[in-house]
C-alpha cells in the first residue's frame, strides 16, 4: 500500500509542469493530481513518517527499516549475542574440554542438533557436569549420543528470551504503524480512488491517440435518457469499430485505417428497430459490435472513432451474439440463445439499446424465421433503439413472407458486397465485401460464394450451386 501510494505521488507529481493550463482547461484533472485538492488529500508527510518504520527488502517485501525502534534494535542485538553465546562461545569451550577428556580421539568430538542437545559420539568422555538429554525427548541413537548441561540450558532460556522480545518489539512496531495508517484510512482511500480514476482517464487518452491515428474521432453528443414519448437516437457518421479503429494493424502502408466506416441513424424521426443482412463475413457483427461499444463509450464520455455521433443515452444495453452453449447447465446452443433473447424482449424498455444477431439459428429454418420475425415485432412494438441481423429472407426484407408485423417499425439494410460472375447452373459467383451499411435488403446470402473463400472444394460448391 506504501508503495503504492508513493507511486501515486509520483504520477501525481508529473502534471505540476503543465499544472496552469490543468486549471483552466482540465480542472477535473488538476483536482485528480494536485495534492490538497479535494480528490487528492494531504498525504507526503504520513507517508514520509510510515516509511521511516517500513521498507522493502531484497524480495520487495514489507519489513521493519534498520534503526527505526529502539526497542526492536535491542531486542535483536540480545537474539545476535545469545546466537554468538551458542556458537562462537560455549560451543568451542565444550570442544575444547571434550579433546582435554579424549586426548586420542580426532574428527568432531561434540556439535549442536536441531534442538541444540550436544551430540558425542560413542565411547568419548563427556564432562562430569553433563547429563543425558532425556529430557529433550530424546535419547542417542546408533554413533552418537545425547547430552546437556545447565550452561546450555541457561543460554537456551536467554536465546529464548530474546526471541520473545524480539517478536513483542516487532508486533509493537508493526501495530503501530497500522494504526498510522488507519488513523488516515480515509485519505488513502482518497488518493486511491483519485489514482483509478486518473488511470481509467489515461487509459481513454491513450486509446483515443491510437483511433486517430486512423482516422477521424469525435467526442459524441449525448442526450439525456429517453423519457415514454421521447424518441431515443443513434445517429453516427463514418463510425468505425474501436477495436480496429485502435489496432496499429489495421492501418496500410501510408497509416491509414483500412477500416470501413458506415453512416448509421435509428430513432429521432426515422425508425427505432434496424433490420440487418447481408452475406457471413461481411461486417453484420463487427458493425453492431461498433454501435454498442461506441454507446458505452459515448456514455463513459470518451471518444469515439467516427466524424460525428449523436445520441440518447441508454439506460441498459441488451446484446446478444455469438454461438456457444452451456454445458454445465445442460443447454444446448440454441437454448442459451434463447434465453438470452428472452431476457431481451421481455425486459427491453424505450430507453434501452438491443443487439440480437441471427435470431433463430440452430433450428429448422421454418421455426428459425418464425421466430426472428416475432422476436424484430416485439422490439419494434417496445420501441428501443433495436439492431436484429438475419439470413432469413422472410424477414430480412419488407416484403418478405413473414415481415408483416415487423415492417411498420422498421428500416431495412445490408452489409455491402459485389457479386462477380453470373450464376450458372453448376458455377457459383464469387464474392467482394465493401464492408459499408447500405440501405435496402440484401438480394443474396451468398453462402455458396462464402463457401468457397473458405475453401470447400469445387465439387461440393458446384452441388451446393444446383441445389441452390
Amino acid at each position: 500500500a506504501l508503495t503504492a501510494c508513493r507511486g501515486a505521488l509520483k504520477a501525481a507529481a508529473a502534471f505540476d509542469g503543465v499544472r496552469q493550463r490543468l486549471v483552466s482547461a482540465a480542472p477535473v484533472l488538476d483536482a485528480l493530481t494536485r495534492q490538497g485538492s479535494a480528490c487528492f488529500p494531504p498525504i507526503e508527510r504520513r507517508l514520509e513518517r510510515l516509511e521511516a518504520y517500513i521498507e522493502l527488502d531484497e524480495n520487495d517485501v514489507p519489513a521493519v527499516r534498520e534503526g527505526a525502534d529502539p526497542a526492536l534494535e535491542a531486542a535483536m542485538r540480545d537474539v545476535k549475542s545469545a546466537e554468538n553465546a551458542l556458537d562462537e562461545v560455549f560451543l568451542p569451550a565444550a570442544t575444547r574440554q571434550m579433546a582435554l577428556l579424549n586426548p586420542t580421539s580426532s574428527g568432531t568430538l561434540v556439535a549442536y542438533t536441531g534442538s541444540y542437545a550436544l551430540a558425542v559420539p560413542n565411547g568419548l568422555v563427556v564432562p562430569p557436569d553433563w547429563e543425558p538429554a532425556t529430557e529433550l525427548g530424546k535419547k542417542g541413537k546408533g554413533k552418537a549420543r545425547l547430552y546437556t548441561c545447565a550452561a546450555l540450558r541457561a543460554l537456551l532460556k536467554a536465546g529464548a528470551q530474546a526471541d520473545e522480545d524480539k517478536r513483542a518489539a516487532l508486533v509493537s512496531v508493526l501495530t503501530r504503524t497500522a494504526l498510522d495508517f488507519c488513523d488516515v484510512s480515509a485519505a488513502w482511500l482518497a488518493v486511491a480512488k483519485a489514482t483509478a480514476e486518473l488511470d481509467a482517464l489515461i487509459s481513454l487518452a491513450r486509446a483515443a491517440r491510437a483511433m486517430a491515428a486512423g482516422g477521424p474521432i469525435c467526442y459524441p453528443s449525448v442526450d439525456p435518457p429517453a423519457r415514454s414519448r421521447a424518441a431515443p437516437l443513434f445517429e453516427a457518421r463514418s463510425l468505425r469499430h474501436p477495436t480496429l479503429a485502435s489496432c496499429s494493424s489495421a492501418l496500410d502502408a501510408d497509416g491509414a485505417s483500412d477500416t470501413v466506416s458506415s453512416d448509421v441513424r435509428l430513432g429521432g424521426a426515422d425508425r427505432r428497430l434496424l433490420i440487418l443482412s447481408g452475406p457471413n463475413m461481411g461486417g453484420k457483427s463487427t458493425l453492431m459490435r461498433a454501435i454498442a461499444s461506441s454507446t458505452i463509450l459515448a456514455q463513459m464520455g470518451a471518444a469515439v472513432p467516427a466524424e460525428s455521433l449523436r445520441l440518447t443515452a441508454a439506460t441498459r444495453m441488451f446484446v446478444r451474439m455469438g454461438a456457444q452453449d452451456s454445458i454445465i447447465e445442460g443447454q444446448s446452443t440454441f437454448m442459451t440463445e434463447m434465453r438470452e433473447t428472452a431476457t431481451s424482449v421481455c425486459e427491453a424498455r424505450p430507453s434501452d439499446v438491443v443487439i440480437l444477431d441471427e435470431v433463430g439459428r440452430g433450428t429448422s429454418t421454418r421455426d428459425g424465421a418464425a421466430l426472428a420475425a416475432s422476436v424484430a415485432a416485439a422490439l419494434g412494438k417496445k420501441g428501443c433503439l433495436a439492431v436484429v441481423s438475419t439470413h432469413y429472407g422472410e424477414v430480412s426484407a419488407p416484403d418478405g413472407l413473414l415481415a408483416r408485423g415487423v415492417a411498420e417499425h422498421a428500416t431495412y439494410a445490408h452489409m455491402g458486397y459485389r457479386a462477380h460472375g453470373a450464376p450458372g447452373a453448376d458455377t457459383p459467383q464469387s464474392i467482394e465485401f465493401t464492408y459499408r451499411l447500405t440501405p435496402g435488403p440484401a438480394s443474396n446470402s451468398m453462402g455458396v460464394a462464402v463457401g468457397g473463400l473458405a475453401g470447400l472444394p469445387a465439387s461440393v460448391l458446384a452441388n451446393a450451386q444446383r441445389i441452390a
